[in-house]
């Protein structure tokens, strides 16, 4: 009998936030933090679908906005949550050693010279992380998501208004996935998460909401055409 458990997984400084539900039940199976990449493929090995909230695929020059499914999760997510969706950085930035090298290297492989902000520098070293493993064969389960869309997707199509970083934001969050079920039982599981934060949890129960939906046949994929690094790795963003 093949599995039908998925996993959801946020970046944070914990290491790897993820949570495993099954998707016939819609239960809640496991919550834990995996402290690097590949120990979180390790511990979701039984995952059919693996949704993170990590780029997957990049490209060698980017163009204002970042990737096509970049620009149109931004275009989504307008006018309140446009601004929580980075554009992926070219391959070459992952190489830096400091800001200002990466950011040397960002308009040196951008279309017009764009430089990164200190924000998506930030983010450099989980997204080395994540594409020092991956190659096509793993990206046949393991797929990029945005938290963002999945509460969109949560709340009608429609963005939410407040930033996850207030007790507002937190609250609507914490509102729509209670219309899931899948919260239900998972304070019990998430006894131990490290410096995880609250709203790491509640971004890998997202993900792992839309995990459910690619399994199901129920996620919609961004760009509907497909485009490939050079590595082969699909650049897309499920939703």
């Amino acid at each position: 009998m093949s599995s039908t458990l998925v996993a959801g997984v946020d970046g944070s400084r914990a290491g790897w936030v993820y949570v495993v539900i099954d998707a016939t039940s819609e239960r809640v199976q496991a919550c834990s933090v995996a402290p690097t990449f590949s120990e979180l493929l390790l511990q979701t090995t039984a995952c059919v679908i693996v949704a993170i909230d990590i780029p997957i695929g990049l490209p060698d020059e980017v163009e204002r906005g970042g990737r096509s499914s970049d620009r149109e999760a931004r275009t989504l997510l307008r006018p309140t949550r446009h601004t929580s969706v980075f554009a992926a950085p070219p391959r070459s930035v992952l190489q830096a050693r400091s800001f200002d090298e990466a950011n040397e290297l960002h308009r040196e492989h951008s279309a017009g010279g764009i430089g990164m902000s200190r924000q998506a520098y930030g983010l450099l070293p989980k997204i080395a992380e994540v594409d020092d493993l991956m190659t096509p064969r793993i990206q046949q389960r393991v797929m990029e998501v945005h938290p963002e869309l999945s509460f969109m997707e949560l709340n009608g199509g429609s963005p939410l208004s407040l930033a996850k970083s207030s007790a507002g934001g937190l609250l609507a969050r914490m509102r729509l996935l209670s219309t899931t079920g899948l919260t239900e039982g998972l304070e019990g599981l998430a006894g131990d998460l490290g410096r995880a934060r609250l709203d790491d949890l509640l971004d890998a129960v997202a993900a792992a909401w839309t995990a459910m939906r690619v399994h199901n046949g129920g996620a919609v994929r961004i760009p509907l055409v497909e485009e490939v690094d050079v590595r082969g790795l699909r650049m897309e963003v499920w939703r």
